[in-house]
């Protein structure tokens, strides 16, 4: 992407931190596919970023959907908050 990754990316926080990162990541792919093509899930193990993760749409319409339609759905009886992406946020 020439403008860089942030474009299209969703920060979502407030997920359940118990979870095995490789269930987390094929849930979050699960819910997020239905609205556009998911380039990446990012979510990390250590202390600092336990609890979200980030998706890479290969588009901002798609980013937007989402944003829209899964803020607030509960997953593993947590209700996931999101919002879009800003800048320098993913380099923890």
């Amino acid at each position: 992407m020439a403008s860089g990754p942030s474009i299209a990316t969703v920060y979502v926080r407030n997920l359940e931190e118990r979870v095995k990162i490789d269930v987390l990541k094929e849930s979050l792919l699960q819910i997020f596919s239905e609205y556009g093509n998911v380039l990446e899930i990012i979510a990390k193990t250590n202390l600092k970023s336990k609890g979200q993760a980030f998706i890479v749409f290969d588009d901002a319409d798609s980013a937007q959907n989402a944003i829209d339609e899964v803020q607030g759905f509960e997953l593993f009886d947590k209700q996931c908050k999101l919002r879009w992406l800003r800048l320098g946020a993913m380099r923890q």
